[in-house]
């Protein structure tokens, strides 16, 4: 069996975390899903995810988003809204 192609192999990237560097590992894609439903209730959102990620469709430089808001809100409370309701 031959190793996943990894996106490094093919672009220049920053920084991926594993499934995007290697999206071949994800599963839970294909037509056994969509052939499961009646035509009638088929729709073309349906075809969102049809096809597994590739080295081609995966993002190449990955932000991920810092927990400062979440932090704020751990400490001091969620937002209490005290007026009347009219």
């Amino acid at each position: 069996m031959e190793e996943p192609k990894s996106t490094s192999d093919t672009y220049a990237t920053k920084g991926l975390p594993r499934r995007f560097e290697v999206p071949e590992l994800q599963k839970g894609y294909g037509i056994e899903k969509l052939k499961q439903r009646h035509p009638f209730y088929r729709r073309t959102s349906d075809e969102y995810g049809y096809y597994p990620p590739n080295v081609h469709t995966v993002p190449k430089v990955y932000y991920p988003a810092n927990q400062k808001f979440t932090q704020f809100l751990l400490e001091r409370g969620m937002y209490k809204d005290t007026t009347f309701n009219i």
